[in-house]
């Protein structure tokens, strides 16, 4: 299960000394130096991505940017399927009769107001 709610490269900046890595084609390469990480990634044009970084040592995996992008839309997907249709805040039933003078409703607004309709 992934840790992080975004797929993304991780670039150059490799925060721990010892990872975790995973080839592109899921080959598992064990642990290694992030130096030796970035040469691969420079050899064979790939990028880094962070699968779970509570692991000792974090595990990263070696992707194409087309894989990368992939698993992206996979990910949208996955949370456009969750979120349903109903979004919070995006459908709020609130009827303001101020707001519609033409229904001939009137509420007083202020206390002043409810002499003039009485």
């Amino acid at each position: 299960m992934r840790a992080h709610a975004t797929i993304s490269s991780v670039g150059r900046k490799i925060p721990q000394r010892q990872i975790h890595v995973i080839s592109d084609t899921g080959e598992n390469l064990g642990t290694m130096h992030r130096a030796d990480v970035i040469r691969i990634m420079d050899e064979k044009g790939l990028k880094l991505v962070l699968l779970n970084e509570h692991k000792d040592p974090p595990v990263y995996q070696l992707m194409s940017g087309k894989q990368v992008h992939e698993e992206q839309l996979k990910l949208r997907e996955k949370q456009k399927a969750k979120a349903g249709w109903f979004l919070p805040g995006y459908f709020r039933p609130y009827c303001n009769f101020t707001a519609f003078p033409y229904l001939g409703v009137r509420i007083p607004q202020r206390g002043h107001q409810i002499n003039k309709l009485g």
